[in-house]
C-alpha cells in the first residue's frame, strides 16, 4: 500500500487530537500528515511520530496534494470544506452531523454496513458516538431477532461538546473543592455556572444534551442524532424512545438499551452469539476482572425460572423441599 498524505481538519480539538493519536498508534502507511485548525489555533504544533506538525489554518484549496481528510471541526466548517475536496477527488471522512441525513452520502459504522462504501462520493459521514456504541450490540440482534422497541439512556461526557466543555469542568470543580459535603442543599446562587453549559456541571446531572429541537418533537437535538443515525442499520425499530443526559465527567459515557423483539429464540445464550467478535471479546475483557456481572451468574436464576414453569417431580421436588426447610 503507496503512502498517504493525510489531512485532520479540526487537529487541535478533543476528537482532532485523538485522530492524530490513533493515526501515530496504528502505524498507518502516512508520507505527511497536515493539520487544519481555526485561525487562533494557527502556528501551534502538535506531536506526531517524534516530530511536531504546525497547523495551518482552512483556505480556498486547502486540500490540493491530500489523499485522505479526517474531519471533526463542526457541522458548519465541514458543509463548507468538504464538498469542494470531495469534488477534486479527495476521500473525506466526516465525523460531524452535517451530512449524516443526506441519502447521498452513505453513513458508515464498518463493523455494521461497510457495503455501503461501494461506489462512495469521496464523502463519507461517520455516525454519532452513542449511535456506534448502541448499533454495534443492536444491529446483529436485529438482524438475528427482529428489533421491535427499543428505549435507551445514555450518560453524556462533557468531551462531547469539546475541550472548552472540560475545561468548564474543571474550572467548576476547582471552584468547588472542600464544599463537597454542602452539596447535599447547596444555594443555588452560589453555584458556578458557565457559558457553555449555562448551569453547574460540576457535581451534577443536566437533562438537556445540547438544546432542545426547534420543531417541537420532544427530544433535544443529541437525542435526535441517535435515532437519525440508526439508518446505519437497516430496518430501524419502529418503537424509539431516546433520552441524554449531560454528567459531570471529562471523558468516557455509558448508554442503557431496554429492547423487544418480533422474534424469540429459545437457545440458551444465543443473542450474545450474533454479537459481533470484537464487541463479544471487548465485554469478555470488561467482565474478566470481577468487577461486572459474569453471564455465567445467571445461570442459577435462569435455572430457578425454569423450575417454576414446569413443577419438579421426584426427587427434584424432595430436593427443593429440603432446600426450602433449611431457610426457614
Amino acid at each position: 500500500m503507496r503512502e498517504l498524505r493525510v489531512g485532520v481538519v479540526g487537529a487541535t480539538g478533543a476528537v482532532g487530537r485523538t485522530m492524530v493519536r490513533i493515526l501515530e498508534q496504528r502505524g498507518l502507511p502516512i508520507a505527511e500528515l497536515v493539520a487544519f485548525a481555526s485561525p487562533r489555533s494557527e502556528g501551534q504544533r502538535l506531536p506526531f511520530r517524534g516530530d511536531h506538525v504546525a497547523v495551518r489554518t482552512l483556505t480556498d484549496g486547502w486540500f490540493h496534494g491530500l489523499d485522505l481528510a479526517l474531519a471533526s471541526a463542526g457541522a458548519a466548517v465541514s458543509r463548507q470544506a468538504l464538498p469542494p475536496a470531495a469534488s477534486a477527488g479527495i476521500v473525506c471522512i466526516d465525523n460531524s452531523s452535517a451530512f449524516r441525513m443526506d441519502p447521498a452520502v452513505p453513513l458508515v459504522i464498518p463493523e455494521i454496513n461497510p457495503e455501503a462504501l461501494v461506489g462512495h462520493p469521496n464523502l463519507i459521514a461517520n455516525g454519532n458516538c452513542t449511535a456506534i456504541t448502541a448499533l454495534m450490540a443492536l444491529a446483529p440482534l436485529h438482524r438475528r431477532f427482529g428489533l421491535r422497541s427499543l428505549v435507551t439512556s445514555s450518560y453524556q461526557s462533557t468531551s462531547g461538546i469539546g475541550q472548552k466543555g472540560v475545561r468548564e469542568l474543571l474550572e467548576q470543580l476547582e471552584k468547588l473543592r472542600g464544599q463537597e459535603e454542602s452539596l447535599a442543599g447547596p444555594d443555588a446562587g452560589a453555584l458556578p455556572v458557565g457559558e457553555v453549559f449555562g448551569r453547574t456541571i460540576a457535581f451534577n446531572v443536566l437533562a438537556f444534551c445540547e438544546r432542545a429541537d426547534l420543531e417541537g418533537s420532544g427530544f433535544t437535538t443529541e437525542e435526535l442524532k441517535m435515532g437519525n443515525d440508526s439508518r446505519a442499520d437497516p430496518g430501524r425499530a419502529r418503537g424509539l424512545d431516546l433520552r441524554d443526559v449531560r454528567c459531570s465527567r471529562a471523558r468516557r459515557r455509558g448508554t442503557s438499551c431496554a429492547l423487544g423483539f418480533l422474534r424469540r429464540s429459545r437457545r440458551r445464550r444465543s443473542g450474545r452469539r450474533q454479537l459481533p467478535d470484537a464487541a463479544r471479546r471487548r465485554r469478555d475483557r470488561r467482565c474478566a476482572g470481577g468487577a461486572d456481572p459474569q453471564p455465567g451468574r445467571r445461570r442459577s436464576r435462569a435455572r430457578a425460572l425454569r423450575v417454576r414453569r414446569q413443577p419438579p417431580q421426584g426427587r427434584r421436588a424432595q430436593r427443593g423441599a429440603d432446600r426450602r426447610a433449611r431457610r426457614l
